[in-house]
């Protein structure tokens, strides 16, 4: 990376933690990337009214890679963090399998 900037090392960083993967994470990343491809292929549709203009939403979308996960008798579950501002970081939420 030539412009040395701290974005570009975070992106080499967190390109080295995923290249460095056990054969249980790998696995549990094929079976979401099979769980996405499914959807796609299917033409699944937003069951909600958020629905993104690009697509379905991010809600939707976890909520079906969440379902295959279970069904493929993984211990899966749409998990949701919500933090209060601090003098160095703003409010925020985010929601993750």
């Amino acid at each position: 990376i030539s412009s040395g900037s701290e974005r570009d090392y975070a992106c080499v960083d967190v390109q080295e933690a995923l290249a460095k993967t056990s054969q249980v994470e790998s696995r549990i990343r094929e079976d979401t990337e099979e769980a996405i491809r499914k959807m796609r292929a299917a033409g699944a549709v937003c069951s909600c009214a958020r629905r993104a203009a690009a697509g379905d939403c991010r809600s939707c979308t976890l909520r079906h890679v969440d379902e295959r996960l279970r069904d493929a008798g993984y211990n899966s579950a749409i998990c949701k963090s919500k933090w209060t501002r601090s003098p160095d970081i703003p409010s925020g939420n985010f929601g993750y399998l």
